[in-house]
């Protein structure tokens, strides 16, 4: 009679792979599907924004700075770690924090490009549908200049 070893994986460690697996699914199921509707007579073509680069070069400093980080601690380089683990924090605070004030006052995102403040104070002017996002742009520019407003409270 032959003895079975089993070697136990760990919840946390089984979820993990759950997960990146059903990711992994999901980013070749939206993969799958821009290359068929791409391919269709009434596709529009799609441009990435500039931002995206910016924002795909933050993601990937971060990751980086916070691999540094995690080798710093290792190493017992304390300061190291901490000045790692600041500018892995700058990188992806500033991206993700103005990306969502973008989104809360009202970024008109078209199917080519983001537009700016400016694109739609003009479009407002012979485009009643661009009024209300006129109003959210201009809340969204006086909060970056004054963002705890004359009280001291912050505008939302």
């Amino acid at each position: 009679m032959s003895e079975v070893t089993t070697t136990k994986m760990h919840p946390h460690k089984f979820t993990l792979w759950v997960a990146m697996g059903s990711l992994i699914m999901m980013f070749a199921g939206l993969t799958s599907a821009f290359i068929v509707k791409s391919n269709q007579a009434s596709w529009k073509p799609v441009t990435l924004p500039s931002v995206f680069w910016f924002s795909t070069v933050a993601i990937v400093v971060s990751s980086i700075t916070m691999y540094l980080a995690v080798r710093a601690i290792r190493a017992q380089n304390l300061t190291g770690y901490r000045s790692l683990l600041l500018a892995t924090l700058i990188l992806g605070t500033k991206d993700h924090f103005d990306a969502a004030l973008r989104i809360f006052y009202g970024a008109n995102i078209s199917y080519d490009h983001y537009l700016t403040s400016e694109e739609i104070r003009e479009k407002a002017k012979v485009d009643p549908r661009y009024k209300s996002q006129q109003q959210r742009m201009n809340k969204y520019d006086h909060y970056m200049q004054d963002p705890f407003g004359d009280n001291g409270d912050m505008v939302y």
